[in-house]
């Protein structure tokens, strides 16, 4: 018997679940980021501005905006696939897909 749910398919609506619950957060720390990445950045070119030589100019200015840049990084990092028994008679078959991929995801 197939499982109700396949590994690449718990991938995805896991994937849909977490991009889902990022989006609806408040993100107070990418605005003050972006905020400070702005200042530093002003503060760079009023340094530069009287130079004549400006060959650091291009190397800071990436790494401020390496430094400061907002960004939410997903990997996925292990897995494993667990199969549950459990009485029919109880449990509705969304409980099952719903075990499966709580305990896919917590792998």
């Amino acid at each position: 018997m197939a499982g109700l749910v396949q590994p690449t398919s718990a991938v995805r609506r896991i994937k849909q679940y977490l991009l889902g619950d990022i989006s609806n957060r408040k993100h107070e720390w990418a605005d003050e980021a972006t905020k400070r990445m702005n200042e530093d950045l002003i503060l760079l070119d009023r340094f530069y501005e009287e130079e004549e030589v400006r060959e650091d100019y291009d190397l800071e200015k990436k790494a401020i905006k390496e430094q400061y840049q907002p960004a939410i990084e997903l990997s996925f990092i292990n897995g494993g696939i667990f199969y549950l028994q459990n009485d029919t008679q109880k449990n509705k078959p969304e409980d099952n897909v719903f075990r499966f991929i709580l305990g896919f995801w917590c792998a």
